[in-house]
């Protein structure tokens, strides 16, 4: 519809409608210019104002904390020199807790020590045994391979297979004299 009514106007009121919105724009970016450099300087007072608040608050910051640590150094030294003494007095005891504990470890160990020294002979007696009986199984064995002719017969001998066929016979030989003696 507005571009109906722009149509019917002539050449004059065009130009003159033309200039309105020249001057109105004209007053707005005035207006907005005016707007921007209040803004900037309600801006920068904020900035000061705020600089001014963390500044005092800082101060009070620092005094606090100076006062809560002077606070805290003298809740220390009290409890420091009340702990001194205690300390002392738990040290004594301690120690006289300490030399009584070693004496009974020293003892016990002493004791196992010699407990230990007891089974460690019987040990040893039993290693002995064994020693000698496995010599003279080797040297049963090294009997037997130099009394046998070939290296099977040594092989045979050694393992017991010879001794096991006897026994075997003789089993079998005792169960069929006791079914009647009928195989021989």
């Amino acid at each position: 519809m507005a571009q109906k009514e722009l149509r019917k106007l002539n050449r004059k009121e065009l130009l003159q409608m033309m200039v309105e919105y020249s001057e109105e724009t004209e007053a707005a970016k005035e207006h907005v210019k005016e707007m921007q450099e209040l803004f900037d300087r309600e801006r920068e007072q904020l900035i000061a104002q705020m600089a001014d608040e963390r500044a005092e608050l800082l101060a009070k910051f620092d005094e606090e904390k100076a006062e809560m640590r002077a606070k805290f150094n003298q809740q220390r030294e009290e409890y420091e020199a009340k702990c001194n003494g205690d300390i002392a007095g738990l040290k004594a005891r301690q120690e006289r807790e300490i030399n009584g504990i070693k004496g009974r470890f020293e003892r016990e160990i002493k004791e196992i020590n010699e407990q230990h020294e007891k089974e460690f002979e019987g040990f040893r007696a039993r290693l002995e045994r064994e020693k000698a009986a496995i010599r003279a199984e080797v040297d049963d064995k090294l009997a037997k391979i130099e009394n046998s002719g070939s290296l099977a017969e040594a092989l045979l001998s050694i393992n017991g297979v010879f001794d096991g066929a006897k026994k075997a016979a003789e089993e079998f030989a005792n169960i069929t004299e006791k079914k009647g003696g009928k195989h021989k």
